[in-house]
């Protein structure tokens, strides 16, 4: 991970309290590069991986900060220098920028810009606290700052209950804020910041007078484009491959662009994932490297101890994978490509999120249902609350999860769209990308801005049950269709197998005997499971015990905001089995209490809870 965080402090002995204590908690990071800078009333530091794209520019005018790669209209990877000298001209300018990347630009005369991605998928928090500013990539920097003090705000707790992440960017924190998508943060001399946005996913038609071929070729011809302009200028590069449908359609495009010819993998031999990727690997003639070893428990709890210290919630708690893995990752290049949110953009499940299949109708009623499998019900949120009000705290923030979905000038879809790309996306995938960006740094051109406004602009039908996704895999590289795919599910079949039979009924009876043949196989017999997934997820594994032991002695310390008997019926205690059910959506909720212990423990440990909310 890349961290940041800076003040705007007129005090210059908080200042130097602040960067001692920020550079300490920076340090504990194991090998980070950790430097800091003081000029006037501004004090930052900031952490990064030694193959991180990074650098900075000071002169006696300003400096500038780049972590991560911006790229600008014409395809350059800018620097910190040129993105500064656009800040400091007499009109100052801070433009738009594609890249996975953070940039901070301070001049005497213009004050401070602060940027990230346009999808707000960096994270960037800011804050006061007295006449203190303060603003970094996590909220755990905030109490480097000596007059800030941590607070659990309960509407900011009620949201990530309810949707397994946050809601109008409100964080875990007491008047702490993610700085939303599509905005970037000023300040110049005022008492507080200012979030302006300068960019949102625009509503066009010029695909329209498009059909068939014709915009199948369109869109190809704007995903091998949106390839070339993320690949980095030097360096190596990699594709995480799982052989799941995004990272195969990914690897015949890097293939045919001749952008990538080394794959990695992760798992045992014989899961599904690692098998079809192989498959992948072999059918393109690329070198495929494998890391075989399962974290243990001790590294898995380290893992999750790390999450909840650094991200407080804001992505649920899972996905926790293994440090070691990481690292291992790091070894083979500084740059990974992999298929992240091609599902949703390009397989148009953000799209059709907050569609009814049964009424063909979208509401932001559907787009809550389905959130809420990832958190829990209203009513329950409203009793597992430690307050009187809880009820009227859990409306309000519906509310605001309403406003935001419900703009005006968007089609239903298009509402969809974004707000399953702003929410689940750029929280839950998001948290997985900044934690890996420590070791290898993420080229995602499936959110180039051009390509990613034609997919939000597309007519719905043409994402409906992923048909674009599979259109383009089947005309473009019809030999990794023929390959079986890795679903996180016991179907383990061929797309054609899978997509075109003439009697859709009695394939879907074969489809499901081979499921259940295939998981009585791996279940009863073997006494395996061969979804990697699924291991990493099921609270009931030995993974997860671990992190359950540790976490039930602060079960108490919850008390103060939640109702111990209704937590108890969520999350039992480590000895007893959960109920059955999908790891990922029924776990939810459950992990994310022993999240919320795992932090509170931290918490208690290092003294820094001054006070509850």
């Amino acid at each position: 991970m890349a961290h940041f965080v800076l003040t705007i402090d007129p005090n210059p002995s908080r200042r130097q309290r602040f960067l001692e204590a920020a550079i300490a908690k920076l340090s504990g990071c194991n090998d980070l590069l950790v430097k800091s800078l003081e000029l006037g009333d501004v004090a930052l530091a900031w952490a990064y991986g030694h193959q991180a794209p990074s650098n900075q520019h000071a002169d006696e005018n300003g400096f500038g900060l780049l972590l991560g790669n911006a790229i600008d209209e014409n395809g350059t990877w800018l620097d910190a220098s040129q993105i500064s000298d656009l800040w400091r001209q007499e009109a100052p300018q801070c433009p738009i920028f594609d890249g996975y990347f953070l940039s901070l630009c301070y001049s005497r005369m213009h004050g401070l810009a602060l940027s990230v991605d346009p999808l707000g998928i960096f994270p960037m928090y800011h804050t006061q606290c007295g006449s203190a500013l303060l603003a970094g990539t996590s909220a755990e920097l905030f109490a480097a700052h000596p007059d800030f003090e941590t607070s659990v705000d309960l509407p900011g707790l009620a949201g990530i209950l309810l949707t397994n992440g946050l809601v109008a960017n409100r964080a875990l924190l007491a008047g702490v804020r993610r700085l939303p998508e599509g905005c970037h943060l000023f300040w110049n001399r005022t008492p507080d910041w200012r979030e302006v946005q300068t960019y949102r996913l625009p509503t066009r038609n010029e695909t329209q007078h498009l059909g068939g071929q014709e915009l199948g070729a369109f869109i190809d011809g704007e995903i091998r484009r949106a390839l070339h302009r993320h690949r980095p200028p030097q360096g190596k590069t990699l594709l995480m491959l799982s052989g799941g449908l995004d990272s195969r359609l990914m690897a015949g495009y890097l293939k045919a662009e001749e952008l990538n010819d080394v794959a990695i993998t992760l798992g045992r031999s014989d899961d599904y994932e690692v098998r079809a990727a192989t498959e992948v690997a072999t059918a393109l003639s690329w070198r495929l490297e494998r890391e075989p070893r399962e974290p243990d428990p001790s590294e898995f709890l380290e893992a999750a101890r790390q999450v909840a210290r650094w991200e407080h919630l804001s992505s649920g708690f899972g996905a926790l994978g293994s440090p070691s893995t990481k690292q291992w990752i790091g070894a083979q290049a500084p740059f990974y490509w992999s298929g992240y949110v091609m599902d949703e953009t390009l397989g148009g499940v953000a799209a059709h999120y907050a569609r009814d299949a049964k009424t063909d109708q979208w509401s932001f009623e559907t787009f809550r249902h389905k959130v809420e499998k990832w958190g829990l019900p209203a009513e329950r949120v409203s009793r597992l609350l430690q307050t009187a009000d809880s009820s009227q705290i859990v409306s309000d923030v519906i509310e605001q999860l309403r406003a935001d979905y419900e703009r005006p000038d968007e089609l239903p879809w298009q509402r969809s769209y974004r707000m399953k790309i702003s929410s689940r996306f750029r929280y839950h995938i998001g948290a997985v990308i900044h934690r890996m960006s420590f070791y290898s740094w993420p080229l995602l051109p499936v959110l180039d801005r051009r390509l990613n406004e034609l997919l939000f602009n597309l007519n719905p039908n043409l994402l409906n049950q992923r048909r674009l996704e599979l259109m383009l895999l089947k005309t473009q590289f019809p030999e990794l269709g023929r390959i079986p795919l890795d679903t996180n599910s016991f179907q383990f079949s061929a797309l054609r197998a899978k997509h075109g039979p003439e009697s859709p009924r009695l394939a879907r009876i074969g489809t499901s005997f081979l499921r259940r043949m295939r998981q009585a196989y791996w279940l009863l017999l073997r006494r395996r499971d061969p979804r990697r997934y699924v291991r990493y997820f099921d609270i009931n594994s030995s993974l997860w015990q671990d992190i359950r032991r540790a976490a039930e002695p602060h079960r108490k310390d919850l008390e103060t905001w939640l109702v111990r008997a209704e937590m108890d019926k969520i999350l039992p205690p480590p000895e007893m089995r959960t109920k059955s059910g999908s790891p990922f959506t029924k776990g939810a909720c459950k992990r994310t209490l022993l999240g919320l212990m795992l932090w509170k423990m931290q918490q208690v440990d290092t003294g820094s809870v001054a006070r509850a909310a």
